[in-house]
């Protein structure tokens, strides 16, 4: 089972080009890595594996962490336009 204890947040660009940041709500427009579509999650944080490879990381409402992987060397690579385009950001509830 994995646990956020398990990974190394970094703060990276990727961040920025998907604007995203941790503690945001999503819904899943399509599957993607371990997300699933119409599933609603909250991001972690980003694991900068190697100057390549990354882990986007997220929870689901129990708490399950959920992985996306994948080579997120470039904004116009494919591993970061299908994160973009599976990614629907909620609204923030006051």
């Amino acid at each position: 089972m994995k646990k956020i204890s398990d990974y190394r947040f970094y703060d990276s660009w990727v961040l920025d080009e998907l604007d995203i940041r941790p503690d945001e709500e999503f819904l899943i427009t399509n599957d993607i890595g371990d997300l699933k579509e119409g599933q609603r999650v909250t991001f972690v944080g980003f694991d900068d594996v190697d100057n390549h490879y990354g882990i986007f990381v997220f929870v689901d409402a129990d708490d399950k962490v959920l992985e996306v992987p994948g080579d997120f060397s470039g904004p116009r690579h494919s591993s970061m336009t299908n994160l973009k385009l599976a990614l629907s950001k909620m609204p923030r509830s006051n």
